[in-house]
């Protein structure tokens, strides 16, 4: 562990033992627009001996000293006049490993409200102080950071080494004797749950030195229940008994609404969980189960107050943030496809077109095509709802088939939210190509791996995509070689699965000029399927070609775009499998 070992850590154990004296090696960053504010700050710890402090004023100047420089503690404006707030600024830092896990955080915030409190606190597990502050308060705060830094920093090395054991007393010890690091307390049921039984998680709650912690009341009526020692009316009860007591203590909402669900009180369920996203409504996981419980109960209001939050929340700090986009336009569509009222899914239409439009005032311009993107793709899935997947093939090919040499550059949910309609339609080559990037990827969100899971195992999509590419590779070949009944054999046969593959459809066509077959009616379907549709420059030529030599009746074609078609069927069950997948994993 290098030169902190135990027995040092003892001599400053207690918060109040480390005296002003100890604090001349301690570095500190203050991030606040305001001058004025920031030099105050400053002089209050130079009137305190701590001379150490470095100012700047914006994020972007906040990014790149920590770039640069080890600071122990940062004091963070929460209300940073900027595209970032204190705590995002934090997230972002951490993301980019410019901050060390152990780094202890003071937000300051001229705001005392309790949802701007628990919103800086659910991010950043430090203290909050309420401008303006003062010397004693400053300097006590200032005290408790640098020897949670310490304990932080000697818990970080005793895991790196594999002291595990000794990691976990020390935080225990520390814990007990400073009873109001939540930070330190989060740690140590974390570490129970990972490394001990329940029963020994559920006795270490029962401690006396813990038993009167909000944290380890609440673990310990959830274990209870875990352990079937408490009925889900019970189990429900206590919650709530627990939450009158504890109004603020968020964790508690969550396993209520959870328990509220699973005994089909989703109406109850709903309920609570928009409270707990009212008091922390810039938590990404609340607004989204939010989402997903409205669609248990049909609840619209629920559903556009969960994506007015997710919306005005993302930030250019998300390293995920087109998951929660990706995830939360899955529960409209499910919730789309569920309503049977024409006038509620116009509604739905009308709250995504919002949605987008409160979503992308804090993204950066790059993030905003990626949005576009993601946009189009949930437009795409509600067309094949619809039964129109020539609509769908339309927007897709604007869109998409412009990559089909290099995707490189599209965020991977994209990639991964395109494979369905993909595999709708029948574009297998386009299909493999972002399927065998995105699996390459190193940094994959929970998004991905779900739906990279659905297609590999789940619903056997990989698989018949490799069958339909090899079928469309051996048509290919032997249209090369002259065989053209042999052909169009086979891309006759895809075209029973996949009656909109572009490939498919152009072969097939082909085939039939080649052997001098004019059978205009029976070609509309496969001549719809290619017209209007921008498709990858090598079809864009082979199709021209192709139209210029058949006898094309305009009208019929445009009568068979316009008919929606039972083929959809089985695609339509595709998008619920995958809907299911995504939101109830």
């Amino acid at each position: 562990m290098g030169t902190t070992n135990a027995t040092e850590i003892d001599n400053f154990i207690k918060a109040d033992s480390i005296e002003l004296s100890q604090l001349d090696d301690i570095k500190i960053l203050i991030v606040d627009d305001c001058r004025v504010s920031s030099f105050r700050i400053k002089e209050i710890l130079r009137s305190l001996s701590v001379t150490n402090v470095e100012l700047c004023h914006s994020y972007q100047d906040a990014v790149k000293l920590c770039q640069k420089n080890d600071y122990n503690v940062l004091i963070l404006d929460y209300h940073l006049e900027q595209d970032l707030n204190g705590s995002e600024l934090y997230e972002l830092l951490i993301g980019k490993k410019y901050l060390t896990s152990y780094c202890s955080v003071i937000t300051l915030s001229s705001d005392s409200s309790s949802q701007t409190v628990m919103n800086a606190l659910a991010k950043v597990q430090g203290a909050y102080l309420t401008k303006p502050t003062n010397s004693k308060v400053l300097s006590r705060k200032i005290q408790e950071a640098y020897a949670s830094y310490k304990i932080q920093r000697a818990i970080f090395r005793f895991e790196r080494s594999n002291e595990t054991e000794q990691a976990i007393e020390l935080a225990i010890k520390y814990s007990i004797q400073n009873s109001f690091n939540t930070r330190m307390e989060f740690y140590i049921l974390d570490f129970y749950e990972k490394h001990r039984t329940i029963e020994q998680t559920i006795a270490l709650c029962s401690r006396k030195e813990f038993a009167n912690r909000a944290n380890f009341i609440c673990k310990k009526i959830e274990l209870e229940y875990q352990q079937n020692e408490l009925t889900i009316k019970n189990f429900i009860l206590k919650l709530s008994l627990f939450i009158k007591d504890y109004p603020n203590h968020i964790r508690a909402f969550d396993l209520l609404s959870d328990a509220l669900v699973k005994s089909e009180s989703n109406v109850q369920g709903v309920k609570i969980a928009k409270k707990a996203l009212e008091l922390t409504p810039a938590v990404k996981f609340r607004a989204l189960k939010l989402s997903r419980l409205s669609i248990t109960t049909m609840d619209f209001d629920a559903l556009s107050f969960s994506g007015k939050l997710l919306g005005k929340n993302l930030t250019i700090s998300e390293f995920f943030w087109s998951s929660f986009v990706a995830e939360y336009l899955c529960n409209v569509e499910t919730f789309y496809q569920k309503s049977n009222k024409p006038e509620e899914k116009k509604a739905l239409l009308a709250l995504l077109k919002e949605f987008r439009k409160i979503s992308s005032r804090k993204l950066l311009p790059e993030q905003n095509e990626q949005l576009d993107l993601l946009f189009i793709i949930s437009q795409c899935r509600i067309d094949i709802l619809e039964g129109n997947a020539h609509a769908a093939k339309v927007k897709l090919g604007i869109e998409l088939f412009e990559h089909m040499s290099d995707c490189s550059e599209l965020d991977s949910v994209v990639l991964v939210d395109s494979l369905v309609i993909l595999y709708i339609l029948g574009e297998f080559r386009l299909f493999i190509l972002f399927f065998n990037t995105i699996k390459s990827r190193e940094q994959k969100s929970l998004y991905c791996k779900r739906q990279l899971d659905f297609f590999s195992n789940k619903s056997g999509i990989v698989r018949s995509v490799a069958i339909s590419s090899k079928s469309l590779n051996k048509a290919s070949l032997c249209l090369s070689n002259s065989e053209y009944e042999d052909a169009l054999a086979i891309y006759a046969e895809v075209i029973k699965d996949s009656p909109y593959s572009s490939e498919a459809c152009l072969g097939y066509l082909d085939c039939h000029i080649k052997l001098n077959i004019d059978i205009p009616k029976k070609l509309v379907p496969q001549i719809a399927a290619i017209s209007y549709i921008k498709l990858p420059e090598k079809q864009e030529k082979w199709c021209n070609q192709i139209l210029r030599s058949l006898s094309i009746n305009k009208t019929m074609v445009d009568d068979e775009i316009a008919q929606p078609t039972c083929a959809l069927l089985k695609e339509t069950d595709i998008l619920n499998k995958l809907h299911h997948v995504l939101i109830f994993p």
